[in-house]
């Protein structure tokens, strides 16, 4: 929507940070689509041009000015391919392959109507990748299956667990039926009066 800008950034060798106006949290299937445009774009190897023009020149080819930010007369304009076309001092990519590979980890909200995407690129979204599956096959493992079948024999664990927990449930309320049974039958009336002795010394106090 219009109502999407870009209110911050940071860029490191490990890491990525994107801030950006927008009013509900990004739907996993969105992520998954932001995350296919970018790395389609840098699957095309797209150069990476910049070059120094006056700011009348730069809003003529459609250059995007971030988020406020004050430029003077002469700018850096950052052309990749006819793709995007922005104004920024920061250094750049000759071209767009050598990002490798382009990852969102996290999203989250910052303030009211301001998102937050770190993502990271390259060796560490590889990294990253290669860690996931290890914890899949660490995880399949453990529930006796495959990584293709981890889903399923998740979901059967899960619901094999609650019908044991209420099997559970049903045997402790039939043991404790018994328990109360055993203890009626225990009363024995001394000079008129009820009285439960138990010679094993049995805890009354959870009846």
């Amino acid at each position: 929507g219009d109502h999407v800008h870009q209110a911050g950034s940071l860029v490191t060798q490990d890491r990525l940070r994107f801030d950006f106006s927008h009013y509900l949290a990004i739907k996993e299937e969105e992520i998954e689509q932001i995350e296919k445009i970018v790395n389609n774009k840098i699957l095309e190897a797209i150069d990476v041009v910049w070059s120094q023009k006056s700011m009348d020149e730069a809003k003529e080819l459609g250059a995007t000015a971030l988020f406020g930010d004050k430029y003077g007369d002469i700018v850096r304009v950052v052309e990749v391919g006819d793709y995007s076309i922005e104004l920024c001092g920061g250094t750049h990519v000759k071209n767009t392959g050598e990002i490798g590979l382009f990852k969102i980890i996290t999203e989250t909200g910052i303030a009211a109507g301001t998102r937050r995407i770190e993502p990271i690129t390259g060796i560490n979204a590889l990294k990253y990748i290669y860690s996931l599956e290890n914890k899949i096959n660490e995880t399949a493992e453990a529930l006796k299956t495959d990584s293709d079948n981890i889903t399923d024999k998740a979901v059967k664990t899960v619901e094999e667990l609650k019908k044991a927990e209420k099997e559970v449930e049903r045997l402790t309320q039939k043991l404790t039926s018994f328990e109360m049974e055993d203890l009626y039958n225990s009363v024995k009336e001394i000079n008129g009066v009820k009285v439960l002795a138990d010679p094993k010394g049995k805890d009354f106090s959870k009846y």
